[in-house]
């Protein structure tokens, strides 16, 4: 009986470990609200600091432009990217004929926001691994072309 109790009591345990343990770093996907707040708090950013002090600082780990899944990425005219705080290894290229599994050349589309907007587009989700929609707000400021993307429910 003792180890019955026992046993049940280790499962449960196990349980919430794992429950844990699968979790991604956020509780949800944030809204695309959500993702155009930050899109245009970082913009405000860019136009008090200018375009280098806003790469540097949208490209750090611990930045304030990054919270749950939301993040500011961003690239030039060409689309060479200038900050990517969870793809560092993006920084530098040009992607602009990077495309989602529709063929939507994602990049070409940010670059050619004029002043500001959605793009749309196709993206596996980083925890499900599941291609789903996802939007970026893009804001033009000057030629330093920045964006926060959310996932949403077609």
């Amino acid at each position: 009986m003792c180890y019955f109790m026992e046993a049940k009591r280790l499962l449960s345990l196990l349980v919430v470990i794992a429950c844990v343990s699968v979790s991604p770093a956020y509780a949800e996907d944030s809204s695309p609200d959500e993702a155009k707040a930050m899109a245009e708090k970082a913009a405000e950013f860019v136009r008090a600091n200018g375009a280098e002090a806003a790469a540097e600082e949208f490209n750090k780990p611990e930045s304030d432009f990054i919270h749950n899944d939301l993040y500011v990425f961003a690239v030039d005219k060409e689309g060479v990217f200038l900050s990517h705080p969870i793809k560092p290894a993006l920084v530098g290229k040009n992607m602009i004929a990077l495309k989602d599994v529709e063929g939507t050349p994602l990049i070409k589309h940010f670059t050619e926001v004029e002043s500001e907007g959605w793009v749309p587009y196709k993206w596996p989700h980083p925890v499900t691994k599941k291609i789903l929609p996802k939007k970026s707000y893009v804001i033009n400021v000057d030629g330093f072309i920045l964006g926060v993307g959310a996932y949403y429910q077609e």
